[in-house]
């Protein structure tokens, strides 16, 4: 898989409910969450574009897996196992538009499309939650 650019745009659509009823008999090997923008309906597209981001270089280390498991987002072989890491993850992950990740993709994506402020204003919605 080829990494974009730094500068790149990201662009994900991450609802169904954006995908217009005659394309949904294309998406017989997609699942919510994965739907391409070519399948996705104007106002979606409109929303994704507002939440773009340029992407950082490829080798920003400014987010670990020691970050997730400080944050309670994820599990480590050498932490204390935290309950609902995955249930907070998919908050956290809906309060920046990624939608739910795995703990490593979540640190690719922070790594190359996040701040620290995105990440501390994921957290707050993530703590109001109640999680």
């Amino acid at each position: 898989m080829c990494d974009p650019p730094q500068g790149t745009l990201n662009l994900t659509v991450h609802s169904l409910s954006s995908v217009p009823a005659a394309a949904l008999g294309c998406l017989k090997y997609h699942t919510a969450g994965n739907v391409g923008v070519e399948h996705a309906d104007a106002p979606a597209i409109a929303a994704a574009v507002a939440r773009a981001r340029v992407a950082f270089g490829t080798d920003r280390q400014e987010f670990d897996a020691g970050t997730l498991a400080r944050l309670r987002l994820a599990n480590t072989f050498h932490t204390k196992q935290v309950d609902g890491a995955r249930l907070r993850r998919e908050v956290f992950g809906g309060a920046l538009g990624v939608g739910l990740a795995s703990g490593s993709v979540l640190v690719k994506q922070l790594n190359r499309y996040f701040t620290e402020e995105d990440v501390a204003a994921a957290m707050r919605v993530v703590e109001a939650s109640g999680l």
